[in-house]
């Protein structure tokens, strides 16, 4: 049965004439049946072959989204060659960027108030030995509070310059470049800014001590009568005990033979000393009351320098973070109704009680900087015109059926005209051949007969 049946659908493949025409010559009917199976078997491979190179092969699309709001970028911004060009292309920092800086709390604490100031200011202030706290107390603070105010200055003035400044894209950039980027341009401020204070406060140094400008409450030089003729004033070194047992002299260089700080403390067994420092080598032997003198209580981290802004970037703040230490101060500060429990001992971390005043002006007196930067407030203020990406995706089933259908017409019209021609060409030819080989019998007795009259006679 099941025989039967494939010998029907055989014979039914086998007769199929897509080129049927009314000769009924039975080389013509060959002819067509032939040029029938070559046509399926040549349309079949060749729609085939165009099918499977169709699926195998992608194609790069276009995607254009107008106008995308901030969730269709973050849907799209994983793709290459993403583009999105921007309606404002040069945007002010100030519109998504905002530096705040944390000051250290000695900037922010009751020591550089005006109440602090006025409770260690007293008018008789230079009786004290140059070593004494209470020498140059009040002087020190106000200039504390000084440089905590141009440090202030300094930095909103560079925020402010920076703040103008505007960053430049054509198009929108990646959350990831954005923050790149802008944390470079904050780095360049930090360094640019704090270097304009570094260079203020090293031309103040430098221009007090090459030009040898003296203060009212001086500690390194002084005015004095010429030990050998009275009526000569000249400038003299002020000489410290501590430093000639050293061997060293007190000057603002720090190095083999001189000093150029001591430690400060509070010498509460003179009310007024009568000779500047503590040891006079070039002057003839004398009883002064500071004479090889040793401070009553010692003041940590606080030291004396060859000048007031020495004195100051030389110290560090760690008294001022202990009660015991402002009680010592306040024993021996006797000469104002203020009183020391009314200000605030610093609270900090441990970690800055040792270091040094220069070293927080060398920072600003910042402890930290805090960023706030919006990618967000970028993305609206550059405002997408539009968002454009490429993506490579394989064709859908419509698109290769109808990439099939529009060849297939083209493709029939052409093998219907080419592979009939061509069978016929071929079967032709071989068939010339065939009458040329194959001589009919009756020729063959005809040439025998020729060949023996040819030979008898």
């Amino acid at each position: 049965m099941l025989r039967d049946r494939c010998n029907i659908i055989y014979r039914v493949l086998s007769e199929i004439n897509l080129f049927e025409t009314e000769i009924d010559d039975e080389h013509s009917k060959r002819n067509e049946i032939l040029s029938t199976r070559w046509y399926i078997i040549i349309l079949i491979l060749i729609l085939s072959l165009i099918t499977l190179y169709t699926l195998l092969q992608s194609q790069t699309n276009i995607i254009t989204i107008s106008f995308p709001t901030k969730n269709q970028y973050e849907q799209i911004k994983s793709f290459n060659n993403l583009q999105c060009k921007c309606e404002q292309i040069s945007i002010s920092y100030k519109h998504f960027l905002n530096i705040i800086p944390q000051y250290n709390e000695i900037c922010l604490s009751d020591f550089i108030s005006e109440k602090w100031i006025n409770y260690l200011f007293s008018q008789n202030l230079s009786y004290h030995f140059q070593l004494d706290f209470r020498h140059d107390a009040s002087s020190r603070f106000q200039l504390l509070r000084t440089l905590c105010q141009q440090s202030a200055q300094t930095i909103n003035d560079n925020l402010n310059e920076f703040y103008s400044l505007e960053l430049i894209t054509n198009e929108l950039i990646s959350m990831n470049l954005f923050h790149s980027e802008i944390n470079t341009f904050i780095e360049l401020f930090k360094i640019r800014t704090i270097s304009s204070f570094q260079n203020l406060l090293k031309l103040i140094r430098q221009t007090t001590i090459v030009n040898g400008l003296l203060s009212g409450i001086e500690t390194c030089f002084v005015y004095a009568f010429h030990p050998r003729n009275l009526s000569r004033i000249f400038l003299a070194g002020i000489y410290y005990y501590e430093n000639s047992i050293e061997g060293k002299i007190f000057d603002c260089y720090c190095d083999q033979v001189t000093a150029c700080q001591n430690p400060q403390g509070i010498y509460g067994n003179i009310n007024r000393y009568d000779y500047p420092g503590s040891d006079w080598p070039d002057y003839p032997v004398r009883n002064p009351n500071t004479e090889a003198i040793n401070a009553t209580y010692l003041i940590p981290g606080f030291v004396v320098g060859c000048r007031p802004i020495e004195s100051l970037l030389r110290s560090t703040s760690e008294c001022l973070f202990e009660q015991k230490c402002l009680n010592q101060i306040g024993f021996y500060i006797n000469y104002t109704s203020i009183s020391i429990d009314s200000f605030s001992i610093l609270n900090q971390s441990e970690s800055i009680r040792n270091i040094t005043i220069e070293t927080l002006a060398n920072n600003l007196f910042v402890k930290q900087w805090i960023i706030e930067k919006s990618y967000e407030k970028y993305f609206d203020y550059c405002q997408p015109l539009f968002c454009q990406y490429k993506i490579e995706q394989k064709q859908s089933f419509i698109q290769i059926f109808a990439t099939i259908i529009s060849l297939y017409g083209g493709l029939r019209i052409v093998l219907q005209f080419i592979i009939p021609n061509i069978v016929k060409f071929i079967r032709k030819k071989r068939q010339s051949t065939n009458d040329e080989i194959n001589i009919p019998k009756g020729q063959y007795c005809i040439i025998f007969i020729h060949l023996h009259i040819y030979i008898k006679g």
